[in-house]
């Protein structure tokens, strides 16, 4: 553990918030730029996090999804043969952190229309009524495309 003092939150919150997660092992950098790889400790804490969320959501009827931003560029080739017409417009990742990247990425669910991003500082009543409108918008790009967007195994 680091003998050196924290930043303050006040001074630089990301590095004193990257600070705390580092010397608490919740999470380490990972060998790809810009990730973290997530530590056992924080993975148990994420964990109780999303139990109790998950218990509070529920209660109201509703149910999760998660979904990757960028997906690797592999994943589009292969539709091409399961879905008849198909033509990827993409924004396409081909450099991150200065280094081109292995295989490109694709922004494909805001290409889609079914990625939102909110804000999660708004007050609880804004939240969810931003992320009802983004899962509502979402199932309607779904339904109109017949769920073409679906993963496969």
């Amino acid at each position: 553990m680091s003998d050196q003092r924290l930043p303050s939150r006040s001074e630089d919150f990301s590095e004193w918030y990257n600070q705390v997660v580092l010397r608490a092992e919740l999470a380490d950098y990972a060998p790809v730029r810009g990730c973290m790889v997530v530590r056992p400790y924080g993975w148990a804490l994420w964990e109780n996090i999303q139990a109790a969320l998950d218990s509070r959501f529920k209660a109201t009827g509703h149910v999760n999804a998660a979904f990757p931003m960028f997906i690797p560029m592999g994943f589009l080739e292969k539709e091409k043969d399961h879905v008849e017409g198909f033509s990827p417009q993409l924004a396409v990742v081909t450099i991150g952190g200065g280094e081109e990247l292995t295989e490109p990425l694709v922004e494909y669910y805001r290409r889609r229309q079914t990625f939102a991003s909110i804000d999660g500082l708004q007050s609880p009543e804004r939240v969810t009524q931003d992320l009802k409108a983004a899962v509502e918008a979402a199932m309607a790009v779904a339904a109109k495309d017949g769920g073409r967007g679906r993963a496969r195994a």
